[in-house]
């Protein structure tokens, strides 16, 4: 995607500005020695960002395995048993309850602010990816087999994370009774907006929570009311090895997955 494109165009403009500093010029003259002082540079732009850190050198190990196995420029990658051991992230995934997005409807600021609700609701109900909420149009949403869902497609210049990311995910019956299938909410909004007026959002009731929380809240949720593997995975848009096609189009799984999360809506 394009984000990924940028993303990996910075960890590596910065890898070559820093080989600059050390008067190295070609990809032959980078050995181990050059991947250590690079990863000591790291270290001090990102203290205490371990990820971020890692992130920038697995951008670098790509460029080399690609010389080495694509195009035969190298015969050894530098990188190669120089990378940083893995770590588990240092954030908490912290869950929105049903008290705390409950409390949150509730007060007056967004129930005067119908764009606020369905940002809330949407997020809540159907656990989709910022970027998924933030490109959502009227035309996405859908009426499949009789059953009203939102798509979540590439359709129109719009990107997705991955393959699995395309899907359909039924409004169940909470978002119904709001009338988000009456309203189709666009809600006009960058991702960026999206994420500062979530938080503000939170900031109201004292907590500190992003949009990705949603998705692990809805996923634990699900899984309390005994929803299967697979149907999690179609809902929040989970590669899954085992699916070879896309079943989730047809009905038997879109009310699968609807009465999932509307048992999900309740706990």
């Amino acid at each position: 995607t394009e984000q990924t494109l940028k993303e990996k165009d910075y960890g590596l403009d910065m890898f070559i500005s820093f080989c600059a500093t050390q008067n190295i010029f070609t990809i032959e003259d980078v050995d181990k020695q050059t991947i250590s002082d690079f990863k000591l540079f790291l270290d001090s732009k990102y203290p205490s960002a371990v990820s971020s850190r890692k992130k920038r050198l697995d951008n670098v190990n790509a460029l080399f395995t690609f010389c080495c196995d694509q195009r035969d420029y190298l015969t050894r990658n530098p990188v190669k048993g120089m990378g940083y051991k893995n770590v588990k992230t240092v954030n908490k995934k912290e869950a929105v309850t049903k008290e705390h997005y409950e409390t949150l409807l509730a007060l007056p600021l967004i129930q005067s602010n119908q764009q606020n609700k369905f940002i809330l609701a949407l997020f809540y109900h159907t656990g989709m990816r910022l970027n998924e909420i933030a490109q959502l149009t009227p035309s996405d949403f859908r009426e499949i087999e009789g059953i009203k869902c939102i798509s979540i497609n590439d359709e129109n210049g719009k990107t997705v994370k991955n393959e699995s990311s395309i899907r359909n995910i039924p409004l169940n019956d909470a978002l119904l009774k709001m009338g988000v299938w009456e309203e189709k909410p666009s809600l006009g909004m960058t991702s960026q907006q999206i994420d500062v007026a979530l938080r503000k959002m939170f900031k109201m009731i004292s907590i500190k929570r992003t949009s990705h929380c949603f998705r692990y809240s809805l996923s634990d949720r699900l899984r309390d009311v005994g929803a299967a593997d697979s149907t999690r995975a179609w809902i929040l848009g989970h590669t899954q090895k085992m699916i070879t096609d896309r079943v989730y189009l047809t009905r038997t799984p879109l009310m699968q997955m609807k009465d999932a999360l509307d048992k999900a809506g309740e706990v």
